[in-house]
């Protein structure tokens, strides 16, 4: 209950700072990987800036699977709900993200709730954001959990991102390159950091295009449940006035 009341604070404070309405964009994005996505994943997003200095945001997400123990491949959806709020200072930005997601791993009849809490300082090449992630299991009727403990949950897990963005005056695209140990989604959070670097392109007339490369080593002396994970994202944005 704390908790649901901690988040209702925040959303609360986060629209009261806002003040005049603003934007609309929609995409889709193709996302594969070496491990957990093997098959591929597509995804649809909408974002809404209803007023100003906070973006709404919502993502349709499904991937076809093949996990380690099964010869089949399965289907898995997922859906994710963001709100950032965005605090102007002088030269640079303090940003409050708030996410929360849902997964349905239906080959385990295992579902996941996830909530994410992230606060960074931004200027137009630099990025620093540190955060809680929160994670809760539920065992639907499968019998892989205790039947007396059907929950399982991951409070207060740590998260961070340090970004920087390449862009070059009077050009169309720029870069970025991160080190983080979480990811949205699928890959959600990580024990260890992991490397990813991005690319955008922006047509005259058209959607934004785009592409993220992400990469998880092992972590030290190899102590990580996903080795040498690799996820590559497609997408294309549009803005809607």
């Amino acid at each position: 209950m704390k908790k649901i009341l901690i988040v209702l604070f925040l959303l609360l404070a986060g629209f009261s700072y806002a003040q005049k309405k603003g934007y609309m964009s929609a995409g889709v994005y193709l996302e594969s990987g070496t491990r957990g996505v093997p098959f591929g994943a597509m995804a649809a997003h909408f974002s809404y800036n209803p007023i100003d200095n906070v973006i709404l945001s919502a993502t349709v997400y499904g991937s076809v699977q093949q996990p380690v123990t099964m010869d089949e491949t399965t289907f898995m959806p997922a859906a994710r709900l963001k709100m950032t709020t965005v605090f102007p200072l002088k030269a640079s930005v303090i940003a409050l993200e708030q996410s929360g997601w849902m997964r349905n791993f239906g080959y385990f009849d295992i579902r996941e709730w996830n909530m994410q809490t992230l606060v960074s300082w931004q200027n137009p090449h630099w990025s620093i954001g540190l955060g809680l992630h929160d994670r809760l299991i539920r065992d639907l009727n499968s019998g892989i959990f205790d039947p007396s403990e059907p929950y399982v949950n991951e409070p207060f897990n740590l998260i961070y991102r340090l970004q920087y963005r390449l862009a070059l005056e009077g050009k169309r695209w720029y870069a970025t390159f991160r080190v983080t140990n979480f990811d949205y989604l699928f890959t959600d959070y990580y024990y260890n950091p992991g490397l990813g670097a991005g690319f955008n392109y922006i047509l005259s007339k058209g959607p934004v295009l785009w592409a993220d490369l992400y990469f998880h080593p092992s972590g030290i002396f190899n102590l990580s449940p996903v080795f040498y994970e690799s996820t590559l994202k497609l997408g294309a944005t549009w803005n809607i006035y």
